[in-house]
């Protein structure tokens, strides 16, 4: 699609490649996405054009075929934000962990909040104290409930003192309801990154479990006192609710059954 290092326009591809209008929008989306590749958390091998060529699989469109080869696991590589997190913890995780760790966010979850509040943890969009104090001087990067360290996300969501009996309180949560044995990890609470280590019938509780513990933080943002381990439980109880209503259309009933069975015979579920 280069020549001489810039990209060509439609009308050179039609002619070099015989390529027929109908294709103008799929060259459109495909020119899009490179010029925005060197902020993408994805890198670009082999040469596009060879997606006009490939054989079609069933009903799949051209633009689907394009997708597929963007979100392709040999193009997957980590983005700043995901280096970041790996300075802040003080370890480094392979490319397969947060890949997995990624699909896993955005293929568990039915609620539109759960898998926003996966991305922006990921992303690292929050503003936080020491964030705000880049942004406008001689604003305070101290921690909002006052315990007189830096406001990092890592340190709001995770390593702050006070949030260390909240966290305690929602791995023995885990530990109680699913009987598995898990390890209190910013890694696994924050990202999911080696949750797939966990039993396939344990792994979307414990996942939805972790959630609603970060939504439960992100609610009391600036707050001085850390939030209760009862408001993740009282949230559970909601999104078992919900999904027990939900028709068949828009969730695998055994996938429902397995989630929040163990929920359900546990001592905090309320109907």
């Amino acid at each position: 699609m280069y020549e001489r290092k810039k990209l060509m326009d439609f009308e050179q591809l039609k002619l070099k490649y015989n390529l027929p209008n109908s294709e103008f929008l799929s060259y459109l989306r495909i020119r899009a996405y490179l010029e925005t590749l060197h902020k993408s958390t994805y890198k670009f091998h082999g040469d596009l054009i060879k997606l006009f060529h490939m054989p079609k699989k069933g009903k799949t469109n051209f633009t689907r075929r394009i997708y597929d080869f963007i979100d392709d696991k040999n193009t997957f590589v980590k983005s700043p934000p995901m280096q970041h997190w790996e300075r802040e913890i003080g370890r480094e995780f392979p490319q397969d962990k947060w890949a997995s760790a990624t699909k896993y966010a955005t293929l568990t979850f039915k609620c539109v909040a759960h898998c926003e509040a996966s991305i922006k943890t990921t992303l690292r969009w929050y503003f936080t104290p020491n964030r705000l104090s880049l942004m406008y001087p001689g604003t305070s990067a101290c921690c909002w409930r006052q315990c007189g360290q830096t406001g990092t996300l890592y340190h709001i969501l995770w390593n702050c003192p006070k949030l260390k009996e909240f966290w305690s309180s929602i791995f023995l949560l885990i530990r109680q309801v699913l009987q598995v044995e898990v390890e209190p990890t910013p890694e696994l609470a924050l990202l999911f990154i080696r949750i797939a280590t966990f039993p396939t019938n344990s792994r979307r509780l414990i996942g939805l479990i972790l959630i609603h513990s970060k939504l439960v933080v992100t609610r009391h943002w600036k707050a001085l006192e850390p939030p209760a381990a009862s408001e993740v439980i009282s949230a559970l109880n909601t999104t078992c609710r919900y999904e027990s209503k939900l028709p068949t259309t828009m969730i695998n009933i055994t996938l429902r059954d397995m989630t929040w069975g163990p929920w359900q015979k546990s001592r905090h579920y309320v109907q």
